[in-house]
């Protein structure tokens, strides 16, 4: 495994690289370069070269602080104290990380005499020792081929023959115990030995496509065990609500069957928890997000509120029917929905008016789609007489359509109890026949109503004659 494990954003890319290659030459071996071998997973190849590092070296920047995947790595190196945080732009460390001293390396050019990267070294060298110098074995190397030079010097002659070789072997032992006991005892220089997790650690994150972030919120995890019981159920283990921020469950070593749910996107897979291990798993939901809004008429502004949607898959089935999907009521402000990635059939329902149209989502994208209702709004009110107060409660109304059919009937459009003020119709642009009734008055007329307008008609209403 790597001495030092480089955690950085993937836009910081062309920088981190200089700082990776400088380390580099100062004897320490560096794991910083993300590309997965053939036949591996991203999270196991993360996960064992992370768990193997001695030292962790954080480059915050103003990328990197937003990044779910460095934030988790940062936290790892802190829990084991062996993180050393570096500065690469005016940005501070998120909240969390702020009290732990990092180098400062914001004007730096890669020079290595410089003093913010002897700064550096120093605090590397803290946790791992001096560096080795270029092309050279291992600090610990020499002194322990010292050691068995030494213990063979106890052999008569310097030859080992029949049972002398396991005398020899003791002897050697015994002298590598003993170095390395003085060593520990005597030296100021800390213990690089990495020490595992005290306990099976399943942490858990989901993205919406390969290489995306992780999702710093609104996903629910569940974890329940591999095999399924004769029924064909798993049984639950532990689970999570949408939590901020990737969860970390504490469960017995084993084989788990692990779900992550955004929206109406879902992801699942197995996962194996070794025992004192962190093993993180990411969820590819191939998922992106569907911003829906509508507009009376096109170029007017979205409408803020009152709008209900409904989202299917665009293909029907035999039936000729599609099947629902996700679905909204009259938001306060247009909703976004996570989605599979696929095509999707969207309606939008405003009062009477309505709208729908085929859209297609694309996985770690938000797709914004905006529904032309083509309707505008019928404000009614009532008078007995020209000039007198409008009636403020107490009148019904009955929107048609103006034009009747071959029966010589008229299609209903919308309608209202006695309301408790005039009331407001959103309905699709053309032509209505509206009558409005109290307990002993009626009126009627026709009004034409434009998209994108608010059209108003005030109806006067005639008492019925008295018989």
């Amino acid at each position: 495994m790597a001495d030092l494990f480089i955690s950085y954003s993937r836009k910081d890319l062309s920088r981190v690289r200089v700082l990776a290659d400088a380390l580099s030459t100062q004897g320490w071996s560096v794991w910083w370069d993300r590309q997965i071998p053939a036949g591996r997973t991203f999270d196991e190849v993360l996960a064992e070269a992370l768990d193997g590092a001695r030292c962790v070296v954080v480059v915050w920047s103003k990328e990197s602080i937003d990044s779910s995947w460095v934030r988790e790595e940062a936290e790892e190196g802190r829990r084991r104290k062996i993180l050393i945080p570096v500065l690469i732009d005016d940005q501070h460390p998120p909240l969390g990380f702020g009290r732990i001293q990092a180098v400062e390396l914001r004007d730096w050019n890669g020079d290595q005499t410089s003093d913010a990267f002897q700064t550096l070294v120093t605090g590397i060298a803290s946790i791992l020792g001096p560096p080795p110098a270029p092309g050279t074995p291992k600090q610990n190397a020499p002194a322990i081929r010292a050691s068995v030079v030494g213990a063979t010097k106890l052999i008569p002659n310097r030859k080992i023959i029949g049972g002398s070789l396991a005398a020899a072997l003791l002897i050697t032992l015994f002298a590598l115990g003993v170095h390395r006991l003085g060593t520990a005892a005597g030296s100021s220089q800390p213990q690089s030995r990495t020490e595992p997790s005290a306990e099976p650690i399943l942490r858990l994150n989901a993205v919406m496509a390969d290489g995306g972030e992780p999702l710093t919120g609104g996903v629910s995890y569940e974890v329940s065990q591999a095999v399924k019981n004769v029924e064909g159920n798993r049984k639950p283990v532990v689970g999570s609500q949408a939590y901020e921020g990737p969860p970390t469950f504490h469960v017995p070593a084993g084989r788990y069957y692990v779900t992550a749910t955004y929206g109406n996107a879902s992801a699942s897979t197995e996962v194996e928890v070794a025992a004192a291990r962190l093993t993180m798993q990411t969820l590819n939901l191939r998922a992106g997000n569907l911003k829906l809004s509508s507009v009376l008429a096109r170029d007017d502004p979205a409408l803020a509120s009152g709008v209900s949607y409904e989202i299917y898959e665009a293909a029907k089935d035999l039936e000729g029917n599609r099947k629902s999907v996700a679905g909204s009521p009259a938001y306060e402000g247009p909703p976004t929905f996570h989605v599979p990635a696929g095509r999707y059939y969207v309606t939008a329902t405003y009062g009477s008016a309505s709208a729908s149209t085929e859209v297609v989502v694309t996985a770690a994208k938000l797709t914004i789609q905006t529904l032309p209702l083509n309707a505008g709004i019928l404000k009614l009110s009532s008078v007995l007489a020209t000039g007198s107060p409008p009636f403020v409660n107490g009148v019904s109304y009955e929107v048609y359509e103006a034009a009747k059919d071959t029966d010589g009937n008229r299609k209903p459009v919308a309608g209202s109890p006695a309301y408790e003020g005039p009331p407001t119709f959103p309905v699709p642009a053309g032509r209505y026949y509206v009558t409005a009734a109290s307990n002993a008055a009626s009126g009627e007329a026709e009004v034409a109503v434009s998209a994108g307008a608010v059209q108003q008609l005030q109806l006067r209403l005639n008492r019925a004659e008295q018989r």
